[in-house]
């Protein structure tokens, strides 16, 4: 979903039955990034350590709302430090649930935003989605979802202990992003100010060639005067 997630922190793991009465399996939620606190780094440092305690997961579902219409750089940033985290195996054990009441264009959109992330993402060339349209007649429904388990039990583990804590890392990221928007900007100042002094320099030089035209033109009515004489 938006990367401004409602869950503020990492859940702990909740047992139940698929569809209420299928397999057992386990969930952790956990927070999107790009918080609009700028709780990052806390998430982030959340979700490692709730990972952690875990010996393996063998699915990363990321719920995105079918309604979205653009991959957004907040949301490439969003699973950019994802990446970052939990290395590149990570893209093996993502799957995409576009997720809402899916009309036709919802699906045309969400399949080239996913495009996009294949371009983006070189790991993600295969990256799984699941589309569950909740006004889908039941037996479409749960069709999707019972997809949807058949590809998370055919996922392999993925071992939580080789988890990257990458705090520091987004925290340079962003120093450095913010750096060179300012050396943007201090460059582009740097280039008006050069167009500024090759305009004024330019105007001068015109001026004194009108000058010297004028000088040019004053001599020559001088030569003819006293020649009359």
């Amino acid at each position: 979903d938006d990367p401004e997630s409602c869950t503020s922190e990492s859940s702990d793991i909740v047992r139940g039955f698929w569809l209420g009465h299928g397999y057992e399996f386990e969930i952790i939620d956990t927070p999107g990034l790009n918080d609009s606190e700028g709780r990052d780094t806390e998430h982030i440092q959340n979700i490692v350590e709730n990972l952690r305690d875990n010996k393996f997961v063998n699915m990363f579902l990321i719920v995105r709302n079918g309604h979205e219409i653009r991959m957004t750089n907040t949301y490439s940033d969003m699973l950019r430090t994802f990446e970052m985290i939990f290395g590149d195996n990570f893209w093996q054990h993502a799957v995409f649930d576009v997720s809402g009441s899916l009309k036709e264009k919802d699906f045309k959109t969400a399949k080239k935003w996913i495009r996009e992330i294949r371009n983006k993402f070189p790991n993600a060339k295969k990256v799984k989605t699941v589309f569950l349209d909740v006004e889908d007649d039941e037996e479409s429904f749960y069709t999707n979802v019972e997809s949807l388990w058949q590809t998370c039990s055919k996922l392999p583990k993925f071992a939580c202990k080789d988890i990257k804590l990458v705090l520091a890392e987004k925290d340079r990221l962003e120093e450095e992003k913010i750096k060179l928007a300012h050396e943007k900007k201090e460059a582009i100042m740097e280039m008006e100010a050069l167009k500024e002094a090759k305009s004024q320099e330019v105007g001068e030089y015109e001026a004194r060639l009108r000058d010297a035209k004028d000088m040019a033109e004053k001599a020559r009515e001088e030569e003819r005067k006293t020649a009359e004489k």
